[in-house]
């Protein structure tokens, strides 16, 4: 429970569940609006070690900022930066071993391969915000475009472009000015379609590595309108970054024509036209991809009959 700018109490609950189960939270607040549309749904924004930061929706354009912390056992309303907030700009960052906390804002400056980032950092319960205008390694080939998420690496935070790259800031180094960018590899055979916005997703793995999954399509010759497609087949790949030698290299490489779906499962997957004699899993849509966070060789995909479709499936391979 914490107490809003407007004075209102709010309690948090966190309903916990092992994968593939999905956790999720419920919020109880006097006067919360319906959630309607979807992107004014009560959201965790970052999580790292037991801190948790939320976005909630308090008026009909406004948002309260929350920090949870479950083993100080504190929650409290982040003051809120001059800068814009969106949701896939802003980092946090938890120094284990320490009392310090960091939440972090990344927004771009007119001068190309600049980029300024608003610090706000917890520090015995003191709150300030600073700016330290920042610049990548080489602000000419840096192609970094519009943050859509974040994560943390030990002393720093990643912000993630998912069509072009990562953006490394080291937040406790304070004469570093320099960000680093990590471009994406290409996966993608030659020729096979690809769902911008839904066919990648960046993760930390257990190993301190980021990693890196793409899938693609390969759709029947001709099938494409340009509105849907008959698939034949579709494929993805897993790429770990070597940060000793400033490369990506492939540690899992999948097609679903090739993984054998027992009797046991394949009655689970939806129907699709018999029309080819291709199996049934590499006839679905494939999209939307998830690395997990507790195993590194688990990945969830979602499948569809078509793309189009609302109604889906969840894949773990």
């Amino acid at each position: 429970m914490c107490t809003t700018e407007s004075g209102d109490v709010l309690c948090l609950t966190f309903w916990a569940a092992r994968p593939p189960l999905l956790s999720y939270f419920t919020v109880h607040l006097p006067g919360l609006l319906p959630a309607t549309p979807l992107d004014r749904l009560p959201r965790v924004l970052r999580t790292h070690g037991d801190v948790a930061l939320l976005r909630i929706p308090v008026g009909p354009k406004g948002n309260d900022y929350f920090l949870y912390s479950a083993s100080a056992r504190f929650s409290m309303v982040m003051p809120l930066p001059t800068c814009p907030l969106t949701d896939g700009s802003i980092g946090l960052l938890r120094c284990p071993g320490q009392d310090r906390l960091f939440v972090a804002v990344l927004h771009k400056t007119l001068a190309r391969g600049y980029y300024a980032v608003d610090l706000l950092e917890f520090d015995h319960g003191s709150w300030t915000w600073s700016t330290r205008l920042m610049h990548a390694e080489s602000p000419q080939e840096c192609d970094f475009g519009i943050p859509t998420k974040s994560f943390a690496l030990p002393g720093s935070i990643c912000w993630v472009d998912h069509v072009k790259g990562i953006l490394i800031c080291d937040l406790l180094d304070g004469d570093d000015e320099v960000h680093r960018f990590i471009r994406f590899p290409v996966l993608a055979p030659p020729k096979k379609k690809r769902i911008a916005g839904y066919d990648r997703d960046v993760a930390v793995g257990s190993d301190g590595c980021i990693r890196y999954m793409e899938v693609w399509a390969h759709p029947v010759p001709g099938s494409d309108n340009g509105v849907t497609y008959t698939l034949q087949d579709w494929g993805a790949a897993i790429e770990r970054w070597l940060e000793p030698d400033k490369k990506w290299i492939i540690s899992h490489e999948l097609k679903a024509s090739q993984i054998a779906v027992d009797d046991s499962h394949s009655g689970l997957l939806p129907r699709v036209e018999a029309a080819m004699e291709s199996p049934i899993l590499s006839r679905l849509h494939a999209g939307h991809p998830s690395l997990s966070l507790h195993d590194d060789d688990v990945v969830y995909i979602m499948a569809k009959v078509d793309h189009r479709d609302e109604q889906s499936w969840m894949l773990l391979t």
